[in-house]
């Protein structure tokens, strides 16, 4: 079980919360897996599922609002990562009402 508390780089951040976005509507697809493994690599997004599901919901949040400001610092950041998010809620052909609300959510919780 990895216990890690920290990212090493932006990337690391960035597939540890688009894997968070996954899980939103309970139902981590397929397809949401390939496209993350495929902008990460595999071994990056193994790496930080087995982190995302070796926490508790409280943590893994914690661990997202830990490290914002450190990944997102400008509105081309956010902008990148709100593209990402939009991303992953389609990938599925299914962008539920609670993945639009966890978008409402990600745009409030890294505004600059």
């Amino acid at each position: 079980m990895d216990s890690i508390d920290s990212f090493e780089t932006q990337e690391d951040f960035l597939c540890y919360l688009m894997i968070y976005a996954a899980y939103v509507d309970f139902d981590f697809s397929s397809e949401e897996k390939t496209l993350i493994a495929q902008q990460f690599g595999q071994s990056t997004f193994d790496k930080w599922h087995r982190v995302f599901l070796s926490k508790g919901d409280f943590q893994q949040l914690k661990l997202i609002m830990d490290h914002k400001e450190h990944y997102i610092k400008n509105s081309a950041h956010k902008q990148k990562l709100i593209s990402m998010l939009n991303q992953v809620f389609g990938s599925d052909g299914d962008y539920s009402k609670l993945e639009k609300n966890q978008m409402l959510f990600f745009d409030r919780l890294f505004s600059l």
